[in-house]
């Protein structure tokens, strides 16, 4: 049976990866400094700690680490990967990037009491795409809607900043969004694969320069989604503020 390796980052502490022996007593072996999330991310509690003090920090040095993490991992055997800690959502993403199935891996993570894993049987689960014209630009806005549709606050920002998109597509399952939509790792992975595919055909429909992708969902969902991020234009993820706040940058994935 195929053991999995532990990846955790924290807010207070360094992140470590653990190697489930057969009688499941854990080894840990440090694989270098991934956050230093408290001093990085200003605001007193958890909750507000939205950005980084400095914004540049996502591409500059949060991404670098994450792919330093998965070299680190891969170089010591390791393909099975169960990701822990407190980020955000579009770090869970870009984890789930990082930590590719075309690279190899194979991802988990807990959702509740249950492991999310990417590795499994599919449950089918029904989507639809709701598309908004805005004709600002060449660009494709996707917004994700699992727990909660952000489509008013997404297309909001996207108008009063003049993000560059012709379109803006919020995909969500067809019963609608909510804390329930997904009912279990099967259907989660049912989903990443449906949702991946539908926006690799928005892509190939509309050609934008750059897809800009706002989340809202569970994080296990986000990094299987990110799990199958490939063959996709230049992708820039957005971090939500907070409700009426709008939305910011974060980690910009190029195509």
């Amino acid at each position: 049976m195929q053991s999995w390796t532990h990846c955790q980052a924290s807010a207070t502490t360094r992140p470590q990866a653990s190697v489930p022996s057969a009688r499941s007593k854990p080894v840990a072996a440090i694989i270098g400094s991934l956050f230093r999330l408290l001093c990085m991310f200003p605001g007193s509690e958890p909750r507000v700690r939205r950005q980084p003090s400095d914004p540049k920090m996502w591409n500059s040095r949060f991404r670098p680490e994450l792919r330093q993490t998965a070299q680190e991992l891969r170089s010591q055997g390791h393909t099975y990967i169960l990701v822990k800690g407190h980020m955000r959502l579009p770090t869970w993403f870009v984890a789930g990037m990082e930590l590719g199935k075309t690279a190899g891996f194979q991802v988990s993570s807990m959702q509740e009491r249950e492991a999310w894993s990417s590795a499994g049987e599919l449950s089918d689960v029904a989507i639809k795409r709701t598309a908004k014209t805005l004709e600002l630009g060449n660009d494709l806005a996707i917004g994700i809607a699992l727990a909660v549709d952000p489509s008013a606050d997404v297309l909001a920002y996207l108008r009063d900043q003049k993000i560059s998109a012709k379109k803006y597509v919020c995909i969500s399952p067809e019963k609608g969004a909510s804390n329930q939509a997904i009912g279990s790792a099967a259907e989660a992975r049912g989903w990443a694969y449906k949702t991946r595919d539908a926006i690799r055909l928005l892509a190939s429909k509309y050609k934008p320069d750059m897809i800009h992708l706002f989340l809202a969902g569970p994080h296990s969902a986000m990094l299987l989604l990110g799990h199958l991020w490939d063959r996709m234009p230049s992708t820039q993820t957005y971090e939500d503020l907070g409700p009426g706040k709008g939305y910011a940058p974060s980690y910009l994935i190029p195509g």
